[in-house]
């Protein structure tokens, strides 16, 4: 996968766990399972039947959690460090670079803050639900964090599979544009040594030259033959017509 693609796929799915942390995690599972995304080595036990057993139990106890008054204040505490941990595990999996320190350095300063930010963010809106609604206005908010959690997380995955479709397209287009080049390249060094027949100008001289007497010497047949007075169709006369000619 292309660096810039595995940045952005692994920044959008920390993203979403700001708003559930196992929601992307179980959708990357079953991507990697589906063959859509590729992750760096060491990180293929995401894509294990162990992984995502787990991962669907967890995200199944989140989801139904913040449905539950006052223990959904409870768990943005316990989910804020969670979110952080989350989007810093989905960004250094997809992220390929053979410094671990600088892998993981990036995987936490770009998808750890990322999935905090949005996780303060979602902390804040349930807040200030509690404190206006009393907590009734808690399940609708739950409900837009649970739909941009999946729907998100889904965006992003096919589109990363998506542009990684697109991007070996076009390499295979490149290969056999590359391909027919250099087949129309043989082609005309081939051409190139074919020799071409060479003109003699002095023999196309000579037989313009006498296909012009000719035609003079037909022009003045008839004058020849009508010198001709005496005896016109003795062999006397027959003889001397080259003379006259």
């Amino acid at each position: 996968m292309d660096f810039l693609l595995s940045i952005a796929l692994g920044v959008g799915l920390a993203a979403c766990a700001g708003f559930r942390v196992f929601v992307p995690l179980l959708l990357t599972s079953v991507a990697m399972q589906a063959g859509f995304v590729n992750v760096a080595p060491g990180f293929e036990w995401m894509g294990s039947w162990a992984a995502f057993a787990v991962l669907l139990a967890a995200t199944a106890a989140e989801i139904g959690a913040y449905y539950v008054p006052w223990l959904d204040n409870l768990l943005d505490t316990i989910a804020a460090p969670a979110a952080v941990a989350a989007g810093t595990l989905l960004t250094t999996s997809f992220v390929e670079i053979n410094n671990p320190v600088l892998q993981w350095g990036l995987g936490l300063i770009v998808g750890g803050g990322t999935a905090g930010f949005v996780q303060i963010g979602t902390t804040l809106t349930r807040l200030a639900s509690t404190k206006l609604s009393g907590g009734l206005a808690n399940p609708v908010v739950s409900t837009v964090e649970n739909f941009l959690a999946i729907v998100l997380s889904l965006t992003y995955v096919l589109a990363a599979a998506g542009g990684g479709f697109v991007g070996d397209f076009a390499d295979s287009m490149a290969h056999q544009k590359n391909a027919v080049s250099k087949k129309h390249q043989i082609k005309r060094d081939n051409l190139t040594c074919v020799k071409l027949p060479r003109f003699d100008f002095n023999r196309i001289y000579y037989f313009l030259a006498t296909t012009l007497g000719a035609s003079i010497r037909l022009i003045r047949f008839p004058s020849s033959l009508a010198s001709i007075s005496t005896f016109p169709y003795s062999s006397r006369a027959l003889a001397n017509l080259p003379s006259k000619l």
